[in-house]
């Protein structure tokens, strides 16, 4: 298996020859003796398979505690990310250059799963590696997906600061497949929302339920989810506004097409009467999607916000991030509605 054949161990693979497990087995055996060293290249020979966790690490929420997203996702407190030597390195933040916030005062999505053992020199080695490169790609966006899910709950702006494997130290010249990945910077704020007991429960459910959605209707949501996340990051409140403005417009217009006219009264009836049942309070959320949607338009046409730093546009746009939220929320637990249905209820 080691005799000069390319070995794939996570998304890492390379070329291994005998003498370098040779040196693996020597520096496992002074690690946790030679009977175990043994033992571990054994089981790994005969099992041809072993668990890797793939790991994504987040800014911008603590969790209170683990909690379970369904199938072999979950969400932890950044202190109980699994040893690793990239974990080490994070939390010392040595030779990773991530500058920006403190990673740890976050958490960590992570996604356990069993990978095949692979050794081969035959042609079929680059569609073997492709296809666990693709299956891993699909772990990566459902843990995207769900990172996207939690900006309903707060609402928060969860950010992904670093991702690696997580490949036991069992596996022979895993030592040699250690990597990480970092997402390209951008211009954004950073706050910390803390979430406790029953907010997880509720992220729980959410996620649940979005993996349960069509295909077309998790993409059109993911474009709502991923700008309320940008505009809860942004610093300005021209881009903020900018942002919660397409969050809006791609929950209660996503129906219609550009040349549609109306389309501030016909978001406000529609924000008004889904999310609200009583006179007051449908007067109340339709005066504040059109306020909303006035400013994200003299955000876009002047580039700039007259009360930019007022205390009342600070508090219009949480207004609007609570609302968009609640509407989030709404739409994965039912689906989207029938805007006919709500508008002559």
């Amino acid at each position: 298996m080691f005799d000069e054949r390319h070995q794939v161990v996570g998304s890492m693979s390379r070329l291994v020859r005998l003498d370098q497990l040779a040196e693996w087995l020597i520096s496992r055996a002074f690690s946790v003796g030679e009977c175990e060293a043994i033992e571990d290249l054994a089981r790994y020979v005969e099992n041809r398979t072993f668990p890797v966790i793939d790991v994504v690490v987040l800014v911008g929420i603590v969790p209170e505690h683990r909690v379970d997203l369904g199938g072999a996702m979950q969400l932890v407190p950044i202190s109980e990310i699994p040893p690793s030597p990239q974990t080490d390195m994070m939390r010392g933040r040595r030779g990773l250059g991530l500058g920006g916030p403190d990673p740890s005062g976050g958490a960590a999505l992570l996604y356990e799963i069993h990978s095949r053992a692979i050794h081969s020199d035959s042609a079929d080695f680059e569609r073997l590696r492709e296809d666990l490169w693709q299956q891993g790609q699909v772990r990566l966006a459902e843990m995207e997906d769900a990172r996207l899910v939690l900006s309903a709950v707060g609402p928060c702006a969860p950010r992904t600061l670093i991702s690696w494997e997580v490949i036991p130290a069992s596996v022979p010249l895993s030592d040699r497949a250690m990597s990480w990945a970092t997402p390209l910077p951008d211009a954004g704020g950073f706050s910390v929302q803390a979430l406790y007991s029953r907010d997880l429960e509720v992220a729980r459910e959410l996620f649940a339920s979005f993996k349960r959605m069509a295909q077309k209707d998790r993409d059109r949501l993911r474009i709502a989810l991923h700008r309320l996340n940008l505009s809860l990051r942004k610093v300005r409140p021209v881009d903020r506004a900018i942002d919660l403005g397409i969050c809006l417009e791609a929950l209660f217009l996503g129906d219609m097409g550009s040349g549609s006219g109306e389309l501030k009264f016909r978001m406000r009836v529609r924000a008004a009467r889904y999310l609200r049942s009583d006179p007051d309070g449908r007067q109340t959320a339709f005066d504040l999607v059109g306020k909303l949607y006035d400013l994200r338009s003299e955000a876009v046409h002047a580039g700039r916000l007259k009360d930019e730093g007022s205390a009342h546009t600070t508090e219009l746009l949480k207004e609007g991030s609570d609302l968009a939220a609640s509407a989030l929320q709404r739409m994965i637990r039912e689906g989207f509605p029938d805007w006919q249905k709500v508008i002559h209820a």
